[in-house]
């Protein structure tokens, strides 16, 4: 997505084939998925006329798929393999516990933004994650521009743009975490569409590039769809769940037969990592210096299900309505949409 909007600003033949433009946005909504903007389409007309569906990398979730964008790889080349992992420094979220360690062992795939483009690149985003590690880790070497609601970033955005040269990243995170804790679809959910959708028919782009894009789509659930793992598996038995509640990855030395085993009544998928990998879904074999990371087990939650365990789980993880991470529909595809490129 970068490496095309850099190559459209300079006239460039680019993979997805954007037209030569003086300046872009490129607007990331985050946990806005393809299948619920299409059944909402109503609250944001031109978001909708102007989307089709693509896939955003497995899992489905917020760390891996903005470390894809802000380096172009797939998970398996940059190392970014889920929500939560197991590091060398411990256990943690990628997103927001990183602030806590040294983040050398992060650092080693280089982002589009610290590379020579020859464009200007900034991003627009909420004034808490300026200096975030994971910010760091995947806008590093951009300009930082901090506006706290949607129509300013949106304002932000279009002053940068005036002058040419320029590429924006314009962060939304008002709908996963409205989504997480109301589910998506919600009154203030669709309020947020709707200012999105606003903001992008105000935007003249008669020279600019808009383009918005999505990291995940969300699935909505509730205490019925939970799975109780501690019902099966003790907590001496496992070493860490990181990944996702609908994706969690299991570091244990229980075999994948007998965890299959104790599972069974459950709807929930039971995958060991070799098979994860001949399946393709990070998109490739794990490079060698990030293979410590993997687990031994996947465990994939079927429909509206989660995976959650006492010992491992927090209390909001319990009380959210908003899940994801699987490679369901309805959280892997997410909207492209181009106006003016």
């Amino acid at each position: 997505m970068l490496n095309s909007a850099i190559a459209a600003i300079k006239g460039e033949a680019n993979q997805l084939g954007f037209s030569k433009v003086s300046s872009v946005i490129i607007v990331l909504v985050d946990g806005l998925g393809y299948r619920q903007l299409e059944q909402v389409a109503g609250h944001a007309p031109v978001m909708w006329k102007n989307s089709k569906p693509i896939l955003s990398a497995f899992p489905a979730t917020t760390s891996n798929n903005i470390k894809s964008f802000a380096t172009g790889l797939m998970p398996c080349d940059h190392g970014f393999l889920g929500y939560r992992v197991r590091h060398h420094q411990g256990v943690s979220n990628l997103l927001s516990d990183l602030d806590k360690y040294d983040l050398e062992e992060f650092s080693s795939v280089v982002n589009i933004p610290e590379t020579k483009t020859g464009v200007e690149i900034s991003t627009v985003s909420m004034q808490e994650y300026e200096n975030s590690g994971f910010s760091k880790l995947t806008m590093g070497g951009s300009n930082f521009v901090a506006a706290e609601t949607i129509e300013d970033r949106f304002l932000k955005a279009r002053e940068i743009t005036r002058r040419s040269n320029q590429l924006v990243y314009l962060y939304i995170p008002e709908l996963d975490k409205t989504g997480h804790k109301e589910g998506w679809g919600s009154d203030l959910w669709l309020s947020y569409l709707e200012q999105v959708d606003s903001e992008i028919r105000k935007t003249d782009t008669s020279d600019l590039g808009l383009v918005l894009i999505s990291d995940h789509g969300m699935v909505n659930t509730s205490e019925e769809f939970q799975i109780h793992l501690d019902k099966y598996i003790d907590a001496e038995d496992i070493d860490a769940i990181t990944g996702d509640t609908r994706c969690n990855y299991l570091h244990t030395e229980l075999s994948l037969e007998e965890v299959t085993q104790r599972l069974t009544d459950e709807p929930v998928d039971v995958y060991s990592t070799e098979q994860i990998e001949q399946l393709g879904w990070f998109g490739g074999e794990i490079k060698s210096e990030f293979r410590y990371r993997l687990p031994e087990l996947v465990l994939i939650a079927r429909g509206n299900h989660v995976l959650l365990h006492k010992d491992f789980n927090t209390e909001r993880a319990y009380k959210m309505v908003g899940h994801h991470g699987t490679f369901d529909s309805r959280e892997l595809e997410v909207p492209l949409m181009r106006i003016g490129i």
